[in-house]
């Protein structure tokens, strides 16, 4: 029995797979981008092709594989796409050594 095919299909221009094809080819790129476009660049030449299958190639787990062709398929896909979005929370404060409350420096 054939299996369905995706759900999620995200549509690349011809500049953003040139784009990501001279991505994948840096080294002083992050490893996770690296990743993203290089599962950008699958999808766009397979895209029947199933999160398993996708995973497996990349090395990665499924839910990855999903969580990506999900967001591009319904937010579009731009250069900025291959980051993590902004994580809510607040942001971490570092403090000088002994400028902190409660702490005089002296014994």
């Amino acid at each position: 029995m054939p299996r369905p095919y995706p759900l999620y299909r995200p549509e690349l221009a011809a500049a953003d797979v040139e784009l990501l094809e001279g991505l994948v080819r840096r080294t002083s790129l992050a490893h996770r981008v690296v990743q993203r476009a290089k599962l950008a660049l699958l999808l766009h030449r397979e895209p029947g092709i199933g999160n398993r299958e996708a995973a497996r190639r990349l090395g990665q787990h499924p839910n990855w594989v999903c969580t990506w062709r999900k967001r591009w398929a319904e937010e579009g896909f731009a250069l900025a796409a291959l980051e993590d979005r902004p994580r809510s929370g607040r942001p971490a404060a570092v403090s000088p050594p002994g400028a902190g409350a409660g702490h005089g420096g002296g014994l």
